[in-house]
């Protein structure tokens, strides 16, 4: 059974690696729309990804939920700043837990963004997904190594179009340790190195065109990425999003920002930023290595 420091220490890294930007690595443009229900969650700059499960609800990762204050969608190729395609974040929530390691699953309410469709959730047991191909998207920075060009692959990288990628889901193994409920997904054999890259939370998993987990996470020594899995909280999703949501808790930023707000995008503090997002990068490659190591005895 894998010990609660391997549990700990690995969520503890994902969660290093949160607010990294980066995304798809040779991903292919949503140039025909084909997922127009993802959008980008923003503060300053694009922080993760989400997608609109019904007018006024964005489902994602957890731990995008305290990283982001407004969400865009449609034409992304126009600068935040322009568009009038964007909300402001009123409300939060989370599924229940009855300790600190709760799944990284959220669910973000803003106005009401009318759309002909919205993504539909899987209802399919995420034990029987594996082994099938899937779909996966984001938003976010496309560079994979860091270059001289990095600063102006990242400015270029916030009208970036949605990417998406091709892979296979596949179970949760670490040194043999199966992690749970947890899905995870392999690149194709015939593009290996399209995965996503650390610091792209909240983006859909796709099984047969539905929603089936959201991104949370990498281990950045393999093409391995892991999802949480929507199947096991069902039911918590369907509670909320037809719940009246005066009656939501963590009503933070309600009456404090209006949907034609904007955060202020000050390039001026890209290199830090960047630096920033690489040190905690090295953490957790360091923190994860340690831990496989320290059970491997």
């Amino acid at each position: 059974m894998i010990s609660a420091t391997l549990v700990f220490t690995v969520l503890q890294a994902w969660h290093l690696a949160a607010d990294e930007t980066r995304r798809i690595y040779k991903g292919v443009d949503d140039s025909e729309g084909k997922y127009s229900y993802v959008v980008a969650l923003i503060k300053d700059y694009r922080r993760g990804t989400g997608t609109l499960i019904a007018s006024n609800w964005v489902i994602t990762a957890a731990h995008c939920l305290s990283s982001a204050t407004h969400i865009q969608y449609g034409d992304m190729t126009v600068p935040f700043e322009d568009t009038k395609f964007k909300r402001a974040i009123l409300l939060t929530e989370q599924p229940p837990s009855s300790n600190s390691l709760g799944p990284d699953l959220g669910l973000i309410y803003i106005s009401a963004v009318p759309m002909k469709e919205y993504a539909m959730i899987s209802a399919v047991d995420y034990k029987v997904i594996q082994g099938h191909a899937i779909e996966f998207a984001g938003f976010g920075f496309t560079q994979k190594e860091w270059s001289k060009d990095i600063e102006k692959i990242f400015k270029m990288d916030q009208v970036r179009p949605l990417q998406i990628g091709f892979g296979l889901a596949t179970a949760c193994d670490i040194n043999g340790y199966k992690l749970g409920p947890f899905l995870c997904v392999a690149p194709k054999c015939s593009d290996k190195e399209q995965v996503t890259l650390p610091g792209d939370p909240g983006g859909p998993l796709f099984h047969d065109e539905k929603v089936a987990a959201v991104h949370i996470g990498s281990q950045t020594m393999t093409s391995i990425r892991y999802y949480t899995p929507l199947s096991p909280y069902l039911t918590w999703i369907h509670s909320v999003i037809n719940s009246q949501p005066h009656g939501f808790r963590v009503p933070q930023r309600m009456g404090k920002d209006k949907d034609n707000s904007s955060p202020r995008r000050d390039f001026r503090n890209v290199s830090k930023y960047l630096y920033g997002l690489k040190v905690r990068l090295q953490k957790y490659r360091e923190r994860l290595m340690a831990a496989i190591a320290r059970n491997s005895t």
